[in-house]
């Protein structure tokens, strides 16, 4: 062959180091992927958080001839088997009252306290009043104001909800 080497037991492919190395990588994966489906079974820790949903048709009625500020806030409840809501708030003053201004799917309770429990998949319009007099509403962003609902397990949503003057 003039002058040209031969190796007759050269070796090819993959180092037994790396075929280890990457056995041992497929190992670790498979059992942490294993040990987090026996959490995800067997633990709390699975548990989704509470969902609520404010939809943008919400809005706060500013009524200048009554002295009365009024939030009729649409919101629907995603959490199994209900969501309480404790607070509402506007410039972090707390609300007065509140009513049922429209059911459109679902449950809802009112308490004595005001408290309101709403059922999962429910979905309604509340009426709240608060002891803000208009002329203390500035907006937060030109046209609009943010409510804050505080539910009783310490969840906070934020939203902002449309003003409309009277």
């Amino acid at each position: 062959m003039n002058g040209a080497k031969t190796y007759k037991n050269r070796r090819s492919g993959l180092s037994t180091v790396l075929s280890e190395v990457i056995l041992v990588v497929v190992g670790i994966t498979i059992s942490v992927s294993a040990g987090a489906l026996l959490i995800h079974w067997f633990s709390n820790y699975s548990q989704k958080a509470e969902g609520l949903i404010i939809y943008d048709d919400s809005y706060l009625v500013l009524d200048y001839n009554n002295n009365t500020t009024i939030a009729y806030i649409h919101i629907k409840a995603n959490f199994k088997p209900y969501i309480i809501i404790n607070d509402i708030k506007i410039n972090n003053i707390n609300y007065n009252n509140i009513s049922i201004y429209k059911i459109i799917t679902g449950n809802i309770t009112i308490s004595t306290n005001n408290k309101i429990k709403i059922s999962d998949g429910t979905e309604v319009i509340i009426k709240v009043y608060f002891n803000i007099n208009p002329n203390d509403i500035k907006p937060d962003i030109p046209g609009k104001k943010i409510i804050i609902i505080i539910t009783n397990n310490g969840y906070a949503y934020k939203h902002y909800i449309t003003i409309k003057y009277k």
